[in-house]
């Protein structure tokens, strides 16, 4: 490694490199490291026994002497926290850590659920997409459920055999043919209530009772259909196209719909996607645009507005930083890990606007995203102090030599 950087500072050539350094042994040089490994969950691991073997070889590494940068930290956050964080403190297998550079958008359940709610056009409603809404505890208080009521839920929507579709009118507007109801949420419903009805009767009118809803837990079952009932509704309303304004209306109505807002954080949040809402109000304003605008447009606007101003800059807080790579992000670390970087990923392609007329015609001094992600590499490998590890995880249309 401390040839390497050597070699940059000092621009020699490789056949110079080779000539002014003796020959290294790779079995008793630990100082560069790399591993491909099958997904990216995977090199999270390998990267967490690395660094339990790095703090068992030198008692003087400490964890906040370690960063670990990717390309996309919203890619590799589940991974990180489902084997970083599944050590408790008192175990001896345990590394603090912290992850920097998240938005609030695929954190907050707010934010989680009014994307999803945002997003019923393009949903089939299966039997998984209602379950994620009833694990936001906002969604449940609105709809007088809670946390007791989800493992009754999870067993009823299995027993009743419901896999997706309100109904046959929603399966029918997904290019579907007409009249098929078998298995949808209404079909699902129907059993539930027959059942609490007739108990373990026969069938009626082709509709065979679940037996299984009875006593105080049928309570739960009103919970889902008002549930499904707002969706139904809130689905019908986002497909039409409105102005600007009328838009922000829906948007604070159906956050009010679905959601019992409590708690500071969901408040501050929640002044959060006002301020939002206004500023985009008042862009749309100020150029004189009340045109009606698709859910898609509306959608992409509020939710990315929000991921900007909600970005969280923690670092340096003495524990190992999981970040993205920025500039003037690789400051010196005794040992520097990147994950993710298999050819495709890093370095990072966007998508230019068709519109963009730089994008065929690049010109010295115009910015280049795929140089700035070199020389983001090259400030890496430039930081590490002792030791440089660098993942990726194998690509399925390549076979390894």
């Amino acid at each position: 490694l401390h040839q390497i950087q050597d070699d940059i500072r000092q621009l020699r050539s490789l056949a110079e490199s080779r000539q002014h350094w003796p020959l290294i042994d790779p079995r008793c040089d630990r100082s560069l490291t790399f591993t491909c490994a099958h997904s990216p969950q995977r090199e999270v691991e390998i990267l967490h026994d690395q660094l339990l073997d790095a703090f068992n070889a030198d008692p003087t590494l400490k964890p906040r002497d370690v960063v670990v940068m990717v390309p996309d930290i919203a890619v590799y956050a589940p991974c990180i926290e489902a084997v970083f964080g599944r050590m408790q403190e008192d175990d001896r297998r345990h590394v603090p850590f912290t992850v920097a550079d998240q938005g609030d958008r695929h954190r907050e359940p707010l934010l989680i659920g009014l994307e999803k709610l945002l997003g019923l056009p393009e949903s089939r409603l299966t039997a998984a997409d209602v379950l994620d809404l009833l694990d936001l505890p906002l969604l449940r208080q609105r709809f007088g459920l809670d946390d007791a009521d989800l493992p009754i839920l999870r067993r009823w929507i299995g027993g009743a055999n419901i896999r997706w579709g309100l109904h046959g009118g929603h399966r029918a507007s997904l290019d579907l043919p007409d009249g098929l109801t078998r298995h949808t949420w209404q079909f699902g419903l129907r059993r539930m209530l027959l059942g609490y009805s007739v108990g373990d009767g026969s069938a009626w009118q082709g509709i065979e009772p679940f037996d299984e809803v009875g006593g105080l837990e049928a309570a739960c079952a009103g919970g889902l259909f008002l549930l499904l009932e707002a969706l139904e509704g809130t689905l019908a309303r986002l497909l039409q196209p409105r102005s600007p304004a009328l838009w922000a209306t829906e948007i604070r109505d159906l956050l009010d719909r679905f959601f019992v807002v409590s708690g500071a954080s969901a408040l501050l949040l929640l002044r959060r996607l006002e301020g939002t809402l206004e500023d985009w109000l008042a862009a749309c304003a100020e150029a004189r645009f009340a045109e009606p605008l698709p859910l898609t447009v509306v959608r992409e606007v509020i939710l990315e507005r929000l991921e900007e101003r909600s970005l969280s800059q923690r670092f340096l807080v003495g524990k190992v930083n999981f970040a993205t790579l920025l500039p003037m992000r690789a400051i010196p670390f005794r040992l520097v890990c990147l994950l993710g970087m298999n050819d495709g990923h890093y370095p990072r392609s966007r998508q230019e606007a068709d519109f963009n007329l730089m994008r065929n015609d690049y010109r010295p001094g115009d910015r280049s995203r795929r140089e700035d992600d070199r020389y983001l590499f090259l400030e890496a490998l430039l930081s590490a102090r002792d030791r440089l590890i660098i993942e990726w995880p194998q690509d399925d249309d390549k076979v390894e030599p």
